[in-house]
């Protein structure tokens, strides 16, 4: 039986954690409509969800506290996960510049060579007496080093600091329905 002050077994069947002043209004009701109005306060706790929503790499304290309740370490294992993605991370992005700036140098040597052998091949024609095809030839080789350095030499290689935007994705006209046939 119940003891004086406990009215939770009044209303049997609803939950525990129901608030008084409810359960006190539906201690009121007549019998014939409290069955029905507890079976529609039975099914609204019984469908009720609650989402918790959280931004960053760390959930609210008092999550994190639930968390290593039921499993020790879990903050130390989440912190330790958070640095070695940021260490990753960083990692690639070095992997990234490097690379990049080596195929800026090796475009410049490429470039280098290419004007050199336009010099060469020049000075070598006027040498022979054929000073036209010198100045073509010197001209040729050295036309795309100046044209290059002329352009930004940095335009598409180096990461901008301003983010893409997303690419529109083309999208197909959907068919057109046949038309019905007139019998």
């Amino acid at each position: 039986m119940a003891e004086d002050g406990d009215d939770r077994t009044a209303l049997p069947g609803l939950p525990s954690a129901l608030p008084p002043d409810l359960r006190k209004t539906l201690e009121k009701l007549p019998p014939e409509e409290r069955a029905s109005v507890q079976r529609q306060v039975i099914e609204y706790v019984q469908h009720t969800v609650t989402q918790v929503a959280f931004q960053g790499p760390y959930p609210p304290p008092d999550m994190v506290a639930e968390y290593e309740r039921h499993h020790p370490g879990f903050l130390s294992e989440l912190l330790a996960r958070t640095r070695d993605a940021q260490v990753h991370i960083h990692r690639m992005d070095e992997r990234e510049l490097s690379g990049q700036f080596a195929y800026l140098n090796r475009g410049q040597f490429l470039g280098f060579l290419v004007a050199l052998s336009g010099i060469g091949g020049a000075v070598a024609c006027a040498y022979l007496g054929q000073p036209a095809i010198g100045v073509a030839l010197g001209l040729a080789g050295l036309a795309p080093v100046i044209g290059h350095f002329l352009q930004n030499p940095f335009k598409g290689v180096l990461p901008s600091s301003q983010p893409k935007a997303p690419e529109k994705v083309p999208q197909k006209p959907l068919p057109k329905a046949p038309k019905p046939s007139k019998k």
